[in-house]
Formats: structure tokens, C-alpha cells, sequence
């Protein structure tokens, strides 16, 4: 009788490692197709943009991690290009966040809202990259209220309602890479 409980838990712990790596499949398939639609964006073909934006935005809600996989990898691929560029950069180099900035000022709706959530992620998560007094001074100048994560859509959003936020996520983004360069 005892074991039952211990096979239960055994049995809710490899649920729950499956149910992570579906997401986790999920999320590689959004970014591929994130990848591409950014590409696509950049080389300024929006009908190939849109549906692979829509694909991705079509993926289904995730009830144990309360996600789309589509509007996480958008939110995802942001962090993670800004955090790369911020690694890369010298000590005294704030050429990333001059990008940053410009691009969170042209940048509307969920896509600035997303410059802006990493942004203050930076400093209000001490340790994540070091910053210097007048890189946050900058950073708090517009981004000191925004929250650590935006859930940008509800569980009940339809795939249209995704796609946008997802389109204003990749807009902001190619905006940031375009002042990178």
C-alpha cells in the first residue's frame, strides 16, 4: 500500500517532464518560425511574414505553463538578443542600449511594451548583466514602471489577436537590430 503514493508521484513527476517538453518543442518550432518571419520582415515581404507569424500565432494554448508558445518565443527572442548583445559589449560600450532605447521609441504597442519589460528586467534583477549608475539612470528614465513579464494576450485570444502582438514583437525587435548596426 505504501507504494502506491510513491508510484503516483513517479507517475505525475514523468507527466509533468512530458508536459514540459512539448512546450519545450513548441517553443522551438515558434522560434524557427519567428526566425523566418523576421527574416521576412527584414527583406520586406510581409505576405510570407504574416503567415508564418500566423502559424506560429496558431499554436495552442499551453495550460500548465499559461502560454502560447507563439507569443513566448516573440517575447523570448527579444530578451535573448538583448542579453547576447549586452554580454558582448565591453564594459564602457552602451551601444546596445542606445539601440534599445531608439527602438522602444519608435516601437508601439506590445513591442515597446516588451523593450520595455526587458529593459527594467535588467535592472531590477541585479545580476542578470552588470550595469552601470547611468545606463540604469537611462533604462529607468522609460521603462521604470513596466513590469517583468506582460502577458499580452488572454487565454481566450483568437489567432488574429496573436499574430499582432506577435508582429508588433518582431516590429520592435528589426527596430532594434536596425539600430544596432
Amino acid at each position: 500500500m505504501d507504494d502506491i503514493p510513491r508510484a503516483l508521484d513517479a507517475l505525475a513527476r514523468n507527466s509533468g517532464h512530458l508536459r514540459n517538453e512539448q512546450f519545450f518543442t513548441q517553443m522551438a518550432g515558434a522560434d524557427n518560425l519567428l526566425m523566418k518571419a523576421g527574416v521576412a520582415l527584414e527583406l520586406g515581404d510581409s505576405a510570407k511574414a504574416d503567415r508564418l507569424i500566423t502559424r506560429a500565432a496558431a499554436m495552442p494554448y499551453d495550460d500548465r505553463e499559461m502560454r502560447f508558445p507563439g507569443v513566448q518565443a516573440a517575447d523570448s527572442v527579444v530578451y535573448a538578443v538583448i542579453l547576447n548583445a549586452v554580454e558582448a559589449a565591453d564594459e564602457d560600450d552602451s551601444a546596445w542600449l542606445d539601440a534599445a532605447l531608439a527602438a522602444h521609441e519608435e516601437a508601439t504597442g506590445p513591442g515597446k511594451q516588451q523593450l520595455a519589460c526587458v529593459l527594467n528586467g535588467f535592472v531590477r534583477q541585479a545580476g542578470i548583466v552588470d550595469l552601470t549608475p547611468r545606463e540604469k539612470a537611462r533604462i529607468r528614465a522609460v521603462a521604470r514602471d513596466a513590469p517583468l513579464d506582460v502577458d499580452h494576450v488572454d487565454p481566450d485570444s483568437t489567432v488574429g489577436e496573436r499574430a499582432d502582438v506577435i508582429r508588433s514583437i518582431l516590429i520592435a525587435l528589426g527596430a532594434y537590430e536596425r539600430h544596432r548596426r
